[in-house]
């Protein structure tokens, strides 16, 4: 816990230049000069008497400083994913204030990479990128000794490559410390079994037990005993107490707390629930989905389908137009299909007649780990729980007359909008989100940054709700929740910042959704650094000039 503050505390400090903390100083120019290395850094005496520092690389200017403090001071997290970062952001003086141990930890593993990817040259950027993604890898909940050994190589690679970047005072014993992480880990397990975030948050409890000055350790072992028999107490008469309360965003996720519910959309709403009434655009559009996705209509969908493909007319139709009709008529036929007398099970009649058109609306609901809020809900507050991405296996088109479609996995991102639970008269009840979705098959949508980071653009949506073959509505249990922050650059496009809930581990199913995209689409940029850089260490011609000059007194 230490080793990360101290290493992103260095690079914040040393990056935006803060006076009497950055590790970029008169006396480590000096230390160039004795150690007779990287000469194009090396101070320089002016008439006047005093130094002249030429700019570094990691050197920004004023704008970039802005830049930098905007995208943190912008940016909203999810609840309970971190404190309000943008509370310690100071634009005027282009600084950072009063950051606490687990604020470095969400800097230096998520928002840091995001907020220098558009204010840091490439070649530092990806340097930095790495270190964070090491850091990431090491602090999982989950730890593969294999992938450790290979981060064990990334490491020692990664402080070579900041070697070439920072002057030697930036790697104290604590960045040093960095490349005995991954063996520490391969050792002893995973981190959070071993940090000190549990043990200070204990000590803080302990420090508040404190209430007579003059004897404190009294006070402290009074306050634990009355904990410890608040404790027995509540464990015994079987109650709900503020010890034994389950987390934030647990939720209702028991499938045996009631079974009426589709597709394990069980959860817990919040807020205030409303009663609507769907108008008949809507309503088809949800009855439709849950239509579409139930195993016991399978059957009857592939029977429907060709009905159609058998038409006398089907043989002008396309597959495109085929996948039209069926969309838009398969509800009206499967009711008449089932009150002409086929036999269908009790399952199928009871579908078939569609959900009730009052509804329930919610405006928070909890699910699988996840608080999701509808973007109206959180228009003024500082958290972002609206980000959803789902999965989705579709069909997709060559172009307008192509007759062979091809299938394929797309994730799609959007905003959720509003949390809708359909009523089929008692019988079932299904929860669905509403999302704006972001345009996913062309560049326009979505596209994948220089350094990895997936972009979303909503200023052109799809599946709006205004056409009948539009699907604006997805299950609850198919969503998750991400996060984005917008691109001070791109006008209208936002990075995708993903999360896990704290209760989830990774079972060996090879879901790793707390290690980002950048992760695997970010090369080592071993490649970039070594690039036009001669092969002795004794010159370096990483020289920026359009940053501001360091001028030092003799």
């Amino acid at each position: 816990m230490h080793i990360e503050k101290n290493v992103c505390e260095n690079i914040i400090r040393t990056i935006l230049n803060v006076d009497g903390k950055s590790k970029d100083n008169l006396q480590s120019r000096l230390d160039l000069v004795h150690m007779g290395i990287r000469r194009d850094l090396h101070p320089q005496v002016l008439p006047n008497g005093k130094y002249w520092l030429p700019p570094t690389i990691f050197a920004m200017s004023k704008e970039e400083k802005e830049m930098f403090c905007t995208v943190l001071k912008d940016i909203k997290v999810l609840d309970v994913y971190s404190s309000n970062i943008s509370r310690c952001v100071s634009l005027k003086d282009r600084r950072l204030y009063s950051l606490k141990s687990h604020d470095y930890h969400i800097l230096m593993q998520d928002l840091l990479p995001v907020a220098l990817r558009c204010c840091m040259s490439k070649k530092v950027t990806s340097c930095i990128i790495e270190l964070s993604n090491i850091m990431k890898v090491i602090c999982g909940k989950v730890l593969n000794v294999e992938e450790l050994e290979k981060v064990q190589d990334r490491a020692a690679l990664t402080l070579c490559n900041l070697e070439k970047i920072f002057p030697p005072s930036f790697f104290t014993i604590m960045v040093h410390h960095v490349i005995h992480l991954p063996r520490e880990a391969i050792i002893g397990g995973p981190v959070f079994y071993r940090w000190m975030y549990p043990i200070e948050r204990f000590l803080s409890k302990l420090k508040s037990y404190c209430r007579n000055k003059r004897y404190p350790e009294g006070s402290i072992a009074e306050g634990y005993l009355a904990e410890e028999c608040m404790t027995f107490c509540s464990r015994y008469l079987d109650v709900e107490t503020r010890l034994n309360r389950p987390s934030r965003n647990v939720g209702l996720n028991d499938p045996n707390l009631d079974k009426t519910y589709l597709f394990q959309s069980y959860g817990e709403p919040i807020g205030k629930v409303e009663i609507v009434e769907l108008d008949d655009r809507s309503w088809i559009q949800a009855h439709r989905y849950v239509l579409f996705h139930h195993d016991a209509l399978e059957q009857l969908c592939n029977e429907y389908k060709q009905i159609l493909r058998s038409r006398p007319r089907s043989r002008r139709l396309q597959q495109r137009e085929i996948n039209r009709l069926f969309a838009e008529s398969f509800h009206e036929w499967l009711s008449q299909t089932v009150w002409s007398g086929n036999v269908v099970n009790d399952e199928v009649k009871w579908l078939s007649q569609g959900p009730n058109r009052v509804v329930k609306r919610y405006s928070g609901f909890i699910m699988n780990g996840f608080r999701f809020h509808t973007k109206y809900r959180e228009r003024l507050r500082r958290t972002q729980n609206c980000g959803v991405v789902v999965n989705s296996l579709i069909t997709s088109y060559a172009s307008a007359r192509d007759s062979n479609p091809v299938e394929g996995n797309v994730e799609y991102y959007g905003l959720l909008t509003d949390i809708i639970e359909l009523d089929y008269y008692g019988k079932w009840k299904v929860v669905l989100f509403r999302c704006d979705w972001a345009d996913a098959n062309t560049a326009r949508g979505i596209k994948n940054d220089q350094f990895g980071f997936t972009m979303v653009n909503f200023s052109r949506l799809i599946h709006t709700g205004e056409h009948l073959t539009d699907e604006p509505y997805v299950f609850s249990s198919q969503v998750k929740q991400v996060f984005y922050s917008k691109d001070p650059i791109d006008e209208g496009w936002y990075v995708v910042l993903r999360n896990t809930p704290r209760d989830l581990f990774d079972m060996g199913n090879g879901s790793r959704d707390d290690i980002v995209e950048r992760s695997e689409t970010l090369p080592f940029p071993k490649q970039d650094l070594d690039e036009n850089v001669p092969s002795t260490s004794t010159q370096f011609q990483w020289v920026r000039q359009d940053v501001d000059e360091d001028i030092y007194d003799l």
